[in-house]
Formats: structure tokens, sequence, C-alpha cells
């Protein structure tokens, strides 16, 4: 018998452009960023519940003189039962 259940799904974005190369924050800052948003958005508070099966993506757009880069981190929201 499982002593657990899937509550939610939770997603952060974190966003950065660099223009010929400069500026912007490091790809495991954005990471973190995402990171932090997705444990905002979970509502992990009251409970037993837990974020499992995070996967990050990153997704890079070009242009003529600008990279943008965006960074996804989602994952699947458990709470245990008594």
């Amino acid at each position: 018998k499982a002593n657990f259940k899937v509550v939610s799904y939770a997603k952060g974005e974190a966003k950065c452009r660099y223009i010929l190369g400069f500026g912007g924050m490091k790809r495991n800052a954005l990471i973190e960023n995402a990171r932090a948003e997705m444990f905002k958005n979970a509502n992990l508070v009251g409970g037993s519940k837990v974020i499992l099966n995070e996967n990050v993506d990153v997704k890079k757009g070009f242009g003529f003189f600008t990279t943008t880069i965006l960074v996804t981190v989602s994952g699947y929201v458990y709470e245990f039962k008594d």
C-alpha cells in the first residue's frame, strides 16, 4: 500500500539575455533562481510534502546580436500520509 500521493505539479522559470556574449547570469545561477521560484509556487507549507522527479530544461534563442536563455525547472509535489 502506497503511503503517498501526487498532489500537484510545480514549475519555475528564469530568463536571461546576453548581448554579444556579455551580461546576464551564469547557468547555475539561472537554475537556482528557477528552482527558488518553483519552491515558491509549490506551496510546501503544511503537511509532509516533497518535490520529486525534478527536471531542468535549458532553451537558447539566438538573435542578431543577442542570445536569450530560458531555464525551466519543474517537478511533482508528493504528500506523504500517515
